[in-house]
C-alpha cells in the first residue's frame, strides 16, 4: 500500500493522528494494532516503578466492608491512580488497623467483599429474574 504522502511533508503538528481519529481505516489492520500495542507498552512502561496506591478501607461487623467508606476512599483517587497496584489496609470498626501486609490478598478481599454485597438484591442495586439472573434495579 502507497502511503498518502512522505511521512516527513506533514505540515500541521499532529494533524497525522488527527486523520487516524476520523479515518483509521486509512491504515491497514496491522499497522493499527501495532500503533495500539506499542501505546499500550508506553502505558505499562510509566506505571513500572513498583509505587502503589495505598487506601485505608473501614471493615464493619462481621468481616465485611463498609460500603459508602470503601467508596469515599476510592473516589479520592486521581485517575493515574487507577493504573497503579492498590495496596488496602483494612481498619476495624474501633479504629484500629487490623495486621497484614497486602500481597495482593488484602486487594482482592476488598474487590470480592464490595461486588458481593453490591450485586445483593437486598442492597438494592440489583434485582434478580425467576431464574435467578441480576439486573439493574430501575429504582436505585
Amino acid at each position: 500500500m502507497r502511503p498518502l504522502c512522505p511521512a516527513d511533508t506533514w505540515l500541521i503538528s499532529g494533524a497525522k493522528e488527527s486523520l487516524l481519529q476520523s479515518f483509521p481505516f486509512a491504515l491497514p489492520f496491522e499497522a493499527r494494532a501495532g500503533r495500539f500495542a506499542g501505546a499500550c507498552a508506553d502505558a505499562r512502561a510509566s506505571f513500572r516503578d513498583g509505587r502503589a496506591v495505598g487506601v485505608e478501607i473501614r471493615r464493619v461487623e462481621g468481616g465485611g466492608v463498609d460500603v459508602a467508606h470503601a467508596f469515599s476512599q476510592l473516589s479520592r483517587l486521581p485517575d493515574a491512580a487507577w493504573k497503579r497496584k492498590l495496596s488496602v489496609r483494612f481498619v476495624n470498626e474501633f479504629g484500629m488497623a487490623e495486621a497484614g501486609i497486602d500481597a495482593g490478598g488484602l486487594a482482592k478481599d476488598l474487590w470480592t467483599s464490595l461486588s458481593g454485597t453490591l450485586f445483593d438484591p437486598n442492597y438494592g442495586l440489583f434485582r434478580t429474574t425467576d431464574t435467578g439472573l441480576l439486573y439493574p434495579n430501575p429504582a436505585s
